[in-house]
């Protein structure tokens, strides 16, 4: 197949950059994911409204996967291949359009995904201004890679669905989005309790989760300790699947009759959607459940969290918030991983499996 590149990029110049490349959807994983040197660099065009950063780190997310396993190709497939993954990141500007305010030359920023999770696992990248915020100055740029999509669907849950004093249950409290939602339960929310599901015990209990349950031994219905209290105020799922939904609005379940059910991710976290059809089966269970909300007042109510906004004003206030020390990145104990297709295929796997605790991180570059 031709190559073709994005109309931000020059494919005719002298200039190239080093970058990740997949050459189809669907591919074995092992054989797909390669390291290119003959990409462009990619260049301005007047009124794009962006500027080019040189990367330094990008952090996975389940994007990731689903976008190079084509799982979702009705709506994030790449347009031309090979194409270049990777979503958010964190890097140095390197070139603005004159007359830019916010950004200049030699700036540190955290750059949010634009669409779908693509062309930031490269040496240089043209990204919207409108998706990046400066990085407070006590980050690395690995930890600040791992903030725009997970901390801010955390902090946006946490603000939404968490009231002051709230008892709160969190399915998956050591993934990416988990272990950054635990902190900003208590911090943001002034959650008075918070329970989580993991492996984890030392990580979360560090992160300051009151009760942690390994859902090897537990199922986390059946804790007495939920129970206590007058039951749980939320729980939000980041795992997915019907079960929690099922055993949390039983009468037995620890979940308040008026308590609220919020998931981030519904029913699959890898969910197959290849046509308009599938997408309306999707909707048609969330409608569902938002009907037995109505039609069924006394059980709790199902709400179906969104994070990730491409809003410059929201991702500044998550930068704030980690200034304030609401918010401490973090990141998997086996990251970075190196800028290589080795390194990426082992991050894209760890990702895939559903075992990273924080978020996976390739680092790309130095400062």
């Amino acid at each position: 197949m031709t190559k073709s590149f994005p109309a931000h990029c020059n494919g005719s110049g002298k200039d190239h950059m080093r970058c990740i490349t997949v050459d189809k959807l669907k591919g074995d994983m092992d054989k797909v994911v390669r390291f290119s040197t003959t990409r462009p660099k990619p260049t301005l065009r007047p009124g794009d409204g962006r500027m080019i950063i040189r990367t330094l780190a990008v952090s996975i997310a389940p994007g990731d996967v689903r976008v190079l396993r084509g799982q979702c190709d009705f709506m994030q497939s790449p347009k031309s291949f090979p194409y270049i993954p990777g979503g958010d990141s964190c890097g140095e500007v390197v070139e603005v359009h004159p007359g830019e305010k916010e950004f200049k030359v030699g700036d540190r920023v955290m750059v949010l995904f634009e669409d779908a999770p693509r062309n930031a696992l490269a040496e240089f990248n043209a990204v919207k201004t409108s998706l990046a915020a400066h990085i407070p100055e006590i980050l690395t740029p690995i930890e600040a890679s791992a903030l725009p999509s997970s901390a801010m669907t955390a902090m946006i849950v946490a603000e939404r669905h968490i009231a002051k004093g709230s008892r709160v249950l969190i399915l998956n409290g050591s993934g990416g989005v988990g272990s950054h939602l635990v902190q900003a339960a208590k911090t943001i929310s002034g959650a008075s309790y918070v329970a989580a599901t993991s492996t984890q015990n030392e990580m979360l209990s560090k992160l300051g989760v009151d009760r942690v349950i390994d859902y090897r031994s537990e199922n986390w219905w059946e804790v007495q300790e939920l129970h206590d209290g007058g039951g749980l105020d939320v729980i939000i799922d980041l795992w997915g699947g019907v079960e929690a939904w099922n055993q949390a609005k039983v009468k037995r379940s620890p979940l308040k009759d008026t308590g609220l059910f919020v998931s981030t991710i519904g029913d699959n976290p890898y969910p197959e959607v290849h046509n308009v059809f599938e997408v309306l089966k999707m909707l048609f269970h969330i409608m569902c459940r938002k009907l037995s909300n109505w039609l069924t007042p006394e059980q709790p109510k199902y709400v179906l969290g969104q994070g990730v906004h491409a809003d410059p004003a929201i991702l500044q206030r998550l930068a704030q918030r980690v200034k304030e020390g609401a918010i401490t990145p973090v990141v998997d104990a086996s990251s970075p991983f190196d800028f290589s297709a080795e390194g990426v295929k082992q991050a894209l796997k760890l990702q895939e499996s559903r075992h990273a605790h924080g978020k996976v991180v390739v680092l790309v570059a130095t400062p």
